[in-house]
Parts: structure tokens; C-alpha cells; sequence
């Protein structure tokens, strides 16, 4: 059994809780969140508003961190010193070298540092995988990838840090390659303190070019992915229910491949999470898109115009 706490209970953190929930291995003991109030600490699990009350004890093996993103480097960095393994929502840090900081220091500690990237759980990236693997597009010469919604808005945040990662993984996994050079254009336009719209341009060591296009405020929901080869090109709509890949060959052959669809990616995430915490495995492919992500973003924020 392992005992776990979940410091966050916002949008991210609920939909972990309904998923940790459901894993027969884990005990919730703590939930931790500034919204709570003094009549609901009688509850089970236990409702603090201060992390570190969890860290003091001994019987918790693991914390799940789903805070805003400029919170994690002091967070996770308290919490592996208490000897506890640790989940976090991406991204690690918004400095690489506070992102080093804590992998160096969970290897030290021998302690499971995991940062949740879903959609490499999904069965269409894996298709993805599986097609370029077997080339039958050819050679990926671009991508483009749409991730567009409207709101939510966040006050310490912006739209790259909150999606860009997401993207940078998934894309680290398809090409198994590094940028070259990247190239940024974002926009303030609901808050004065944060982009809510900005277009990437990343070119790989490869030759690949991605273009990255992330809105807050794109009054259509849109997550899409165009991947463009040699022989063919497929098309991934994650908001389709059924058809989420479209593969199209330079014979005009047009087909959908079936998918696992089954079982909802972050309930995935979180089994792998405790499989690797039962296994004692170093997630060393995780922490090297996570130190991955980071480096993207402070680049990006190095190269950054804004309109």
C-alpha cells in the first residue's frame, strides 16, 4: 500500500484524485489546499492548507503535486528533503537549473521524482510512434500542432508554460531529437500580466520544423496535429471520439487506425507512477524530458517577441 498526499485540489488535482482513487494500491491521506476551510479538516482524508504539515510524516510515501507551476521548485524541493517520492504536474521548474537541481537531488535521496506527462500515454501518440517507426509517411520533414482553447485563465501563469509542454513531450518522443533553434511571437489580450496567445517555431537537429500554436483565447477547442513526410501525412484530432488518427499515403490510400481507447491516459500516468515507486525505477527518459521542457521554455522566453 502506498500512502499518498495530493498538495493542489484545483482542476488538475481533482481529476488526479478521481484517478488515484481508483487505484487499489493507494491510500489518499491527506489532502492539502489554501480553499479549505476550518469545518471541513475533520474529514477523511485529512484537509490541511499547508504542505508542510504532510512532510512531517512518516507514513506518507509518496506526495502528488498539482500547484501552479512557479510553486514547484520550492515544493518538490521540500519534500524530497522529507524523504518523500515525489509526482508533479509539468513543468518541473521554470529554471533549468533548478530543474537539475532537484533530478541531482531526488538520485542522491533514491527517490522517485516523476513529472506527469499525459498525452505520451495516449494510444494515438503511440500509433504516431508506430507509424513514423515503420515509415510509412517517410521522413517527418514538419509538424504542426494546434492546441487552442478558451480559457482558463491563470494569474501565475502564461499559455506557453501551461501547454507548451505537453507538445516539447510529445514531440521529444516522436522525433527523439533536440531543437536547433526556436522562435517565439506571443500576445497579452484578457490580462495585462500574462500571454494568452502565442505561435513556436521550433527547427530540430534533424531538419524538422514544428510550428506550435497555443491560444487561451480561441473561442473553438481545437487539438491537432499535423505531421507531414516523405510518403504521407497524419493527421491527429484528440477531440475526435472514435477516428482520432487519419493516415494519408502518397499511393492516396486513406485509413483510420483503430485505437485503444479504453483507458482514460491519466489514469495510465498514475498507475505507471506506482508500478515505478513499487519497482524503485529511476525514470531517467522522464527527468530528460522534463529538464527538456524547461530548457525549451527559458529559451523561448530568452527569444521571446511580444506583440
Amino acid at each position: 500500500m502506498i500512502n499518498i498526499a495530493i498538495i493542489g485540489i484545483g482542476y488538475w488535482g481533482e481529476k488526479l484524485l478521481r484517478n488515484f482513487k481508483k487505484l487499489d494500491e493507494v491510500k489518499i491521506k491527506y489532502l492539502c489546499d489554501l480553499k479549505y476551510s476550518q469545518e471541513e479538516k475533520n474529514q477523511e482524508p485529512k484537509i490541511v492548507n499547508n504542505y508542510k504539515e504532510i512532510l512531517k510524516d512518516s507514513a506518507i510515501n509518496a506526495v502528488i503535486i498539482a500547484t501552479d507551476i512557479p510553486t514547484h521548485y520550492q515544493i518538490v524541493k521540500d519534500s524530497l528533503l522529507a524523504g518523500k517520492n515525489v509526482f508533479v504536474e509539468k513543468l518541473l521548474s521554470l529554471d533549468p537549473e533548478q530543474a537539475k537541481e532537484l533530478i541531482n537531488l531526488a538520485k542522491e535521496k533514491k527517490l522517485v521524482l516523476f513529472v506527469d506527462y499525459t498525452f505520451l500515454y495516449s494510444s494515438a501518440v503511440k500509433e504516431i510512434k508506430n507509424i513514423i517507426k515503420s515509415d510509412r509517411i517517410g521522413k517527418v520533414f514538419s509538424i504542426r500542432a494546434n492546441r487552442l482553447n478558451f480559457g482558463k485563465f491563470q494569474k501565475n501563469n502564461d499559455v506557453i508554460a501551461d501547454l507548451l509542454s505537453h507538445d516539447i513531450s510529445i514531440l521529444y518522443y516522436l522525433l527523439e531529437d533536440s531543437p536547433k533553434e526556436v522562435l517565439s511571437l506571443s500576445s497579452k489580450n484578457f490580462q495585462d500580466d500574462s500571454d494568452d496567445y502565442a505561435t513556436i517555431l521550433i527547427k530540430y537537429n534533424s531538419g524538422v520544423i514544428a510550428n506550435i500554436n497555443l491560444s487561451w483565447i480561441n473561442y473553438e477547442k481545437e487539438r491537432k496535429y499535423y505531421i507531414s513526410g516523405t510518403k504521407g501525412m497524419v493527421i491527429w484530432d484528440d477531440l475526435e471520439p472514435e477516428n482520432k488518427i487519419k493516415l494519408i499515403e502518397d499511393s492516396g490510400r486513406i485509413s483510420f487506425p483503430k485505437l485503444d481507447l479504453s483507458a482514460e491516459p491519466l489514469y495510465k500516468v498514475c498507475q505507471d507512477f506506482v508500478r515505478i515507486f513499487e519497482k524503485g525505477i529511476y525514470s531517467s527518459s522522464n527527468n530528460k524530458i522534463s529538464l527538456e521542457a524547461v530548457k525549451i521554455y527559458k529559451l523561448i522566453n530568452k527569444n521571446k517577441k511580444n506583440e
